[in-house]
């Protein structure tokens, strides 16, 4: 269940609403992806967990991933190496046309975020 305490600081942001044509019940969907997370999170903080009580050199503990080191875009599962992510930031940034520019989507803020179900994340530009 959401704590009183958020409930009481956010009401806006909880109860029904009508996103994309659809009612979806908010404190339902943060309690679904809860449990469908929960796993998830827990395996990450313990992954940071060991890396901050790890003995090894920091410059090896937060050096930049390998250039061919690959990454899985979480919406549409396509591999992406360090290489191809970061020129793709480039590009953007220049405004050049190439395969590897994507940007931070970037329409809406606020709660507008929090309320709409419109895939916000990397968004490659075709």
């Amino acid at each position: 269940m959401i704590r009183e305490d958020i409930r009481a600081k956010f009401p806006e942001l909880l109860g029904v609403r009508r996103i994309h044509g659809r009612e979806i019940d908010i404190e339902e969907t943060i309690v679904s992806l809860t449990r469908e997370l929960r796993p998830a999170i827990a395996a990450a903080l313990g992954a940071r967990r060991e890396l901050l009580q790890s003995s090894g050199p920091v410059t090896r503990k937060y050096a930049w991933p390998a250039w061919d080191e690959k990454f899985e875009d979480p919406l549409s599962g396509q591999l992406w190496t360090f290489r191809q992510i970061v020129q793709g930031m480039i590009d953007n940034f220049l405004g050049r046309e190439s395969e590897w520019r994507w940007r931070l989507k970037q329409s809406r803020t606020g709660a507008h975020r929090a309320l709409a179900s419109s895939g916000y994340g990397l968004q490659c530009l075709e």
